[in-house]
């Protein structure tokens, strides 16, 4: 059993969020944490078996691919349009839709995490949206640089 709490641990999961030694890469890991390969290995092939590990993804350019732009769309509706509403969001064509959130708290019923090549596109998923029934307010947030503290 791992210990989640393990200050090893700990530095482990947030070196590897930071994007630096993600597997194959390991060596590169614990040369960042000045450990042993053999007990990087170990740690997270322990954090792999307990599924605090869950898998790797890609990071993805998406400068690369055209999508300049970044931004959340957060949506009001009538609760009965929900339904309706998601699935108009995650079959539009216009722009990268990431993620698609039904939101609990807050002044939004559904929130997007959209990428978006030109102003355009962003026009164009406003206009698709307000054509679903029950929509009340569309708000658009375009995100500039992230800072991590």
């Amino acid at each position: 059993m791992v210990n989640s709490q393990d200050e090893l641990n700990k530095r482990i999961l947030d070196t590897m969020l930071s994007g630096k030694g993600i597997s194959p890469r390991l060596s590169d890991l614990a040369r960042e944490l000045s450990r042993p390969r053999s007990t990087i290995d170990l740690r997270v092939r322990l954090l792999e078996d307990e599924k605090i590990i869950k898998g790797y993804r890609p990071v993805v350019n998406w400068e690369k691919l055209g999508y300049e732009i970044e931004g959340y769309v957060g949506i009001s509706c009538n609760e009965e349009s929900v339904p309706a509403m998601l699935k108009a969001i995650k079959n539009f064509n216009g722009c990268s839709v990431e993620s698609v959130f039904e939101v609990t708290t807050g002044m939004f019923d559904i929130f997007a995490k959209c990428r978006f090549k030109n102003y355009e596109e962003i026009k164009e998923l406003r206009r698709h949206i307000r054509m679903t029934d029950g929509v009340k307010e569309i708000e658009v947030f375009l995100l500039g640089p992230c800072y991590k503290g």
